[in-house]
């Protein structure tokens, strides 16, 4: 049974843990938006924040909703950027090999050592194992150490 003192520091602490993935969040698109205006000519930003851990962008040339290290769900405790929708146009560009190098790069910047794949179709479970992604959990999700994730992109 939950004192009324316990259940106010168990609201803190979600509240620290919310404003400290939103942070992470805000930095991680302050660090994609010109990332994806150097690599498709965009001027403008279409890097837009979701609730709490959530980063979309989306034009013609890309579709990108990506949770930044969330602390509760399926990934609670994996210390990972979730990768929920990714589509490139064109696609087998490259565009998907740079955007996990660019990934990779800020890893540590942003404050994650995992990426994962949410909700894999045929078609991104091959992208994941190209990168040396393994299944995670019992469900269609894929994940893999930033690391293991570099050592790929450099061979």
């Amino acid at each position: 049974m939950n004192t009324p003192m316990l259940e106010e520091r168990d609201r803190e602490a979600e509240q620290r843990e919310n404003k400290e993935a939103r942070a992470r969040a805000e930095h991680f698109a302050e660090l994609l938006a010109p990332y994806l205006a150097a690599q498709f000519g965009y001027k403008r930003n279409y890097v837009t924040l979701g609730l709490v851990t959530t980063v979309n962008a989306r034009t013609v040339k890309y579709d990108l909703y990506l949770r930044v290290t969330p602390q509760r769900g399926q990934w609670a405790g994996t210390n990972c950027l979730v990768i929920a929708r990714i589509g490139f146009t064109p696609t087998h560009k490259g565009h998907g090999r740079r955007f996990m190098a660019f990934l990779v790069e800020y890893a540590e910047r942003v404050g994650y050592s995992n990426i994962g794949i949410e909700s894999t179709n045929e078609e991104s479970e091959a992208f994941g194992a190209k990168f040396g992604l393994l299944r995670h959990r019992d469900g269609n999700d894929l994940i893999g150490t930033v690391e293991e994730i570099k050592r790929r992109i450099a061979e």
